[in-house]
């Protein structure tokens, strides 16, 4: 059978597939001959350069090597990519003069739904938290995906710089941000996305949707209109938006470079400035909201960020939340 396998011609490859079909179904327990069967197989589809999607490692199923007419294979399966999700955390029970929206959405139970949300919509492989030496923090062993990392202390919002209350260069957000992006690039991450503490995701198969049509490897939130924030009025200043962010593999060391490489800290030059200066070309996502107003609740795809109570009520009651959430 495996003499036949390596007489096959690159031209022949409805031929090898169905000869892939017949191997396999020699060994249905998955014993040593069929991981020899395995490697054979996979030596003959690296010869032809045809079905490199199908994973070769494991016995693949009907839906991966499903025959079309005329023995032409109708679909392979894509691979999987490989996505960690980073955010930070910080949580002491009160507001503090840089809060915006409700304190819930800094809350252990808040947590509860913005994992929830991340899993739902994102289907991460890993997930990175980086702890601010935060007092009150979720319990961990519930959360399977998560990887907590806690730093020594507080290092502050971008205006406790500024104000001379914290002397760094980093505050708390951009640290986050480094850390979850660092991990995504030594797991060889696909996709690495970042979802601030209190942005909440909404829609299947959100980051498609996030990405759309766009071919650029960093992806950041448009400026927002009528946004909730700390300017004049309550007002958001137009400013590109970080709390959701998309970085692509061919992105991750531009995007760490970009952050690291700036002489100016957080208080000198806020962020998102950074970001848009020192991380050129980017492009925005294609989904809407962060800090822009008015939320439409029934729109198929959208994130939020600066939730007040009214609005986290809402979400919770229209996407049913789990019961982990009531305290909410």
């Amino acid at each position: 059978m495996l003499a036949q396998i390596r007489s096959l011609r690159p031209c022949r490859s409805c031929h090898l597939l169905a000869l892939i079909k017949r191997v396999l179904s020699l060994n249905q327990n998955g014993s040593v001959l069929g991981e020899r069967i395995n490697l054979s197989i996979s030596k003959a589809l690296r010869y032809t350069q045809v079905f490199a999607s199908i994973d070769v490692s494991r016995r693949p199923d009907k839906a991966d090597l499903a025959i079309g007419p005329g023995g032409s294979p109708a679909r392979t399966r894509v691979k999987t990519m490989k996505i960690v999700v980073g955010s930070g955390w910080w949580c002491d029970g009160y507001a503090r003069d840089w809060t915006l929206g409700s304190i819930k959405t800094r809350s252990v139970a808040f947590f509860d739904l913005w994992h929830q949300q991340v899993l739902r919509c994102l289907r991460p492989n890993r997930i990175i938290i980086t702890d601010s030496a935060s007092p009150l923090r979720p319990d961990l062993s519930t959360y399977e995906l998560v990887q907590w990392t806690t730093l020594d202390k507080n290092y502050g919002h971008s205006n406790d710089i500024r104000l001379g209350l914290i002397h760094t260069k980093y505050c708390g957000f951009t640290r986050s941000v480094i850390n979850g992006a660092m991990y995504a690039l030594c797991c060889d991450a696909d996709v690495y996305v970042y979802v601030e503490q209190d942005c909440l995701l909404h829609g299947e198969n959100f980051l498609e949707r996030a990405v759309g049509d766009s071919g650029a490897d960093i992806l950041l939130g448009a400026p927002p209109q009528n946004g909730r924030g700390l300017g004049p009025g309550g007002i958001a200043a137009p400013m590109v938006q970080q709390s959701l962010m998309v970085v692509r593999r061919d992105g991750l060391e531009r995007f760490l470079i970009g952050l690291l490489s700036s002489t100016a800290s957080d208080g000198e030059v806020p962020p998102e400035e950074t970001m848009r200066t020192r991380l050129a070309p980017f492009d925005f996502l294609r989904v809407p909201y962060g800090r822009e107003r008015p939320i439409d609740f029934d729109r198929s795809h959208f994130y939020a960020q600066h939730l007040t109570d009214g609005e986290l009520a809402q979400f919770i009651s229209k996407f049913k939340a789990t019961d982990r959430v009531a305290a909410l």
